[in-house]
């Protein structure tokens, strides 16, 4: 199992798995776009301050410029083999290139004001991560409404994943979820930083899962090679079930679904249809 795959399955293992459902000549090059992206996702996690994080995407912004201009490639294990699939025309670089821009993001404390700025965050990070895959598992060649239904489905995924993480950006002292909905229930910071599933938590919790869920009842086939990663939604609507019969504590629920539960509602996806 070569690299890009290995940290696809353990560092982002739905997408991985939905992966596996492309057509196989194109699994290579998402596997190398989940680790690019697992790269510029944990820079907030392993930087001390925000300008070493800006130095460190922009370095991934001077490696699609490298892979553009037929320069030297980067040495890294992530860069070698991004730069040949982006040379290979597998990979489109202006959606790499929005990815990393809409990773900064990430490398700013400021609590999420509102919903419209939640819901631009995970556009620009899951929405476009997304599309990147369905150009991708079309080789380059994904049409509009293939490239609309990716959009959806990936910022519904990443909204329904900020509330899964909340625990986890507690601890790292971020606020995601929009301060308008935490204060139309009357919760504060130290609510969220202090892991507290009050009233206003829970309400806040319930209209990011409502906007992931308008997200991904836009998501609809479109014929194409690209479909077959549809199948993420069937599993991000079940993540989305599990918090709403947990009285949506983003803090009480599981990170994960279990793998076989997750692969069977893929399979029902894929092969009957079900959830998409």
């Amino acid at each position: 199992m070569n690299s890009a795959r290995r940290r696809a399955r353990r560092f982002d293992f739905e997408r991985y798995l939905a992966s596996l459902f492309a057509p196989r000549r194109q699994r290579p090059a998402l596997w190398i776009l989940l680790a690019f992206n697992i790269e510029i996702a944990r820079i907030r996690e392993i930087v001390s301050e925000p300008a070493i994080g800006q130095i460190r995407l922009q370095w991934w912004r001077e490696v699609l410029e490298a892979a553009a201009a037929g320069a030297p490639v980067r040495q890294h294990e992530v860069a070698v083999p991004l730069t040949a699939a982006l040379r290979a025309g597998g990979l489109d670089t202006a959606l790499l290139q929005a990815l990393i821009d809409g990773r900064e993001r990430d490398l700013d404390d400021a609590p999420m004001t509102d919903e419209a700025a939640l819901a631009d965050y995970a556009g620009r990070t899951g929405g476009v991560l997304a599309e990147a895959m369905a150009v991708a598992a079309e080789n380059g060649r994904a049409s509009e409404p293939a490239r609309q239904a990716a959009r959806a489905l990936g910022t519904g995924w990443a909204l329904a994943g900020i509330l899964r993480a909340a625990g986890f950006h507690a601890a790292q002292g971020r606020q995601l979820l929009p301060q308008s909905a935490l204060a139309a229930g009357a919760a504060g910071p130290r609510d969220l930083l202090e892991r507290r599933a009050t009233p206003g938590v829970r309400a806040a919790a319930g209209t990011v899962a409502a906007m992931a869920r308008d997200r991904l009842a836009a998501v609809a086939e479109t014929g194409g090679p690209a479909d077959r990663l549809l199948v993420l939604k069937p599993v991000a609507a079940a993540q989305l079930d599990r918090l709403e019969r947990g009285g949506f504590d983003p803090f009480a629920a599981p990170d994960r679904l279990a793998p076989a539960h997750i692969l069977a509602l893929m399979l029902g996806a894929r092969w009957l249809g079900r959830g998409i």
